[in-house]
């Protein structure tokens, strides 16, 4: 928790770090959704459900002693692929971490096939023995780089390396396990926060039972 802290702290004391208000989670969720339609955007989506008692080992590798994604967590994953497929939200290949509750949630939702794990999107109490700050910056240019033309850019990871990404806190009010971060790329200029909206409101707006 110490060491959460001290990284937090560093980003936000970056000058890459975001500094607008963000609004809380689902605020103008139906303008958000529409415009994933049109592609341009990186879309960083917070792991599905877990149970939150359980501790991790900080162990790359086994599922075994992680904090993995329970039955609603399996249940909100295959929902978030069936609302991306039903707006249609278009993106190329889906970027995941390796902790599992990050690649359980990338593969239920969008097919294992489609899914590449990155280490970039290491939960940061899994990256021990790696250049954590270096991933950061390496994460923020990866969020400033605009996609394809006419597609979206998928990450699948966890909160506290994004609040690392972006210099902002994000409690559940703002990121909630399963919500969908929706950040303009802006090239040399870094990025922009538009919002956040979660799997159900997205769904819902999907018309997805």
């Amino acid at each position: 928790m110490i060491r959460r802290r001290v990284l937090l702290a560093a980003a936000l004391a970056s000058p890459a770090a975001a500094r607008a208000a963000i609004p809380p989670v689902d605020t103008g969720a139906e303008a958000l959704a529409a415009s994933l339609r049109g592609g341009g955007a990186v879309l960083f989506i917070r792991h599905a459900i877990t149970t939150r008692t359980d501790r991790d080992s900080g162990v790359l590798g086994p599922r075994e002693g992680q904090r993995n994604i329970n039955a609603a967590g399996r249940a909100q994953s295959r929902r978030l692929g069936a609302a991306f497929r039903a707006l249609p939200v278009p993106h190329g290949r889906v970027l995941a971490g390796p902790v599992w509750r990050a690649r359980d949630t990338a593969e239920i939702a969008f097919g294992a096939g489609n899914v590449e794990i990155v280490t970039d999107l290491v939960a940061d109490d899994y990256a021990s023995g790696l250049d954590y700050r270096a991933i950061v910056e390496a994460m923020r240019r990866r969020l400033a780089t605009p996609p394809p033309p006419r597609l979206n850019t998928v990450l699948v990871g966890h909160r506290t390396p994004l609040e690392h990404y972006v210099g902002a806190q994000l409690p559940d009010t703002i990121m909630p396990e399963g919500a969908i971060a929706v950040i303009e790329p802006l090239g040399p200029e870094g990025f922009r926060w538009r919002g956040s909206v979660t799997t159900e409101r997205l769904a819902e707006i999907a018309r997805v039972p």
